[in-house]
């Protein structure tokens, strides 16, 4: 019974150190149980996502905590990834470190949790042990963003590779699969539907499935709300609830490599990966994406975008 009752108290002990503390931030000084121990500060590091720093009294940092965003190693600011990290720049420490049972991005949810992880105590000091296995049980990044940066890494390798296709053909799109899922490493996490095509090359008066030489594939992604343009009697992909949504278009060749990105109307554009070449919509003068959207049709636009990769030898 007795030893019962002190393993009570000393759980009571030791709730009342991990949250018992009293955090305050006034003028960026950071006081704990009313000690000034250092300074709190916050900065915003792309948009509205900020990052939060916990200095000593000497003003070195002693670990920052908040938002990170991670740029497309294809698309650079066209396609962003966002994760949460803790990090110790002065000793090249950087892991990922999501938000979430009882931690949050402010202030004395930030020092309440670190102290009862026993990394730092009251007066700001590391427990180098602690760091030590805190860094050694994470990763630098989420699995799902280092999958997708790996795939993408294997999408710049085949990029010369051109296929083979029916001399004066034409291009014609086979619809191969439908999926759809919720990606939350992306900027603005929300659920996307994917539809795939198969891209052929063909002859012109061509019938059968015989004559059509397989030459990559494209894939649609879109939001959750917009509609599949297999649903709508227009081929058009229409934005619903004011939402500014669109298609983007993805172009692969035969060996996986990502040929071309469009991103579909109201804005318009179109990033080539072999030349590293970007086209944009021009409300003056001619641009190759202005001519894609005279197509009316989704597909038009699509079968007219490979035929421009063709003449350009990028596919």
């Amino acid at each position: 019974m007795k030893l019962k009752k002190l393993s009570f108290i000393m759980f009571a002990l030791s709730f009342c150190m991990a949250f018992g503390q009293k955090v305050k931030v006034k003028k960026e000084h950071l006081f704990i149980n009313k000690k000034d121990v250092g300074f709190f500060t916050e900065k915003k590091v792309y948009e509205r996502q900020k990052q939060f720093t916990v200095l000593n009294k000497e003003k070195d940092t002693v670990f920052l905590v908040g938002r990170e965003v991670v740029f497309s190693l294809l698309d650079n600011e066209d396609e962003i990834y966002l994760h949460e990290i803790f990090s110790i720049p002065s000793k090249n420490i950087k892991i990922n470190y999501p938000i979430g049972d009882g931690y949050y991005l402010n202030a004395k949810s930030i020092i309440r949790h670190f102290i009862s992880k026993g990394i730092i105590d009251e007066e700001l000091n590391l427990d180098e042990e602690k760091l030590k296995e805190l860094v050694g049980s994470k990763e630098e990044y989420p699995e799902s963003i280092k999958e997708v940066l790996i795939k993408e890494k294997e999408e710049m390798k085949a990029l010369d590779y051109i296929s083979e296709k029916v001399k004066e053909g034409k291009i014609s799109l086979q619809k191969t699969k439908s999926t759809s899922k919720f990606i939350d490493y992306i900027y603005r996490p929300n659920k996307y539907y994917f539809d795939e095509y198969n891209i052929y090359s063909e002859e012109k008066d061509n019938t059968s499935e015989e004559g059509k030489v397989l030459m990559g594939k494209i894939i649609f992604r879109y939001l959750l709300t917009t509609s599949s343009f297999d649903n709508l009697n227009s081929n058009n992909l229409t934005a619903t609830n004011g939402d500014l949504s669109r298609a983007t278009v993805f172009v692969y060749n035969l060996k996986g490599g990502r040929v071309a990105r469009f991103d579909e109307p109201p804005f318009g554009s179109l990033r080539v990966y072999k030349n590293k070449e970007i086209f944009k919509r021009k409300l003056k003068g001619e641009s190759i994406v202005n001519e894609l959207n005279e197509n009316k049709n989704v597909l038009d636009r699509v079968k007219s975008l490979v035929e421009w990769l063709i003449l350009q030898g990028n596919i």
